[in-house]
């Protein structure tokens, strides 16, 4: 078993360096930790995609559509689907990729070294 406390680990990186909590066969889950006024632009994933709010309020958009999501608010998007995330009040979400790597995920083939 592994266990982690969302609500002390450090990632001061931010968006551009979040922390690897898990990473195997299966599922890649990170932890993001925003500053106030801090967005992931618009981006996609090549997994499919499940948020969680650890602290915080986040506004997430996707396909034209914009909501604000708070603690406990889960979300999950479809491989490939285009999403912007930002937070105003800063704050903390668990992301989780699955099935980690999805097949196409390293346009080469191989993970980098």
């Amino acid at each position: 078993m592994e266990r982690h406390d969302l609500l002390q680990l450090s990632a001061p990186g931010g968006v551009t360096d979040p922390l690897v909590l898990v990473d195997d066969d299966g599922a890649r889950a990170l932890l993001l930790v925003l500053e106030a006024d801090q967005e992931l632009g618009d981006h996609q994933t090549r997994e499919n995609c499940w948020m969680v709010v650890v602290e915080g309020t986040f506004e997430v958009g996707d396909n034209g559509a914009r909501q604000t999501v708070g603690v406990g608010g889960f979300l999950r998007w479809p491989r490939d689907e285009r999403r912007t995330v930002r937070t105003t009040t800063g704050g903390r979400m668990l992301m989780v990729l699955a099935p980690w790597p999805a097949d196409d995920h390293f346009l080469d083939g191989e993970p980098p070294r």
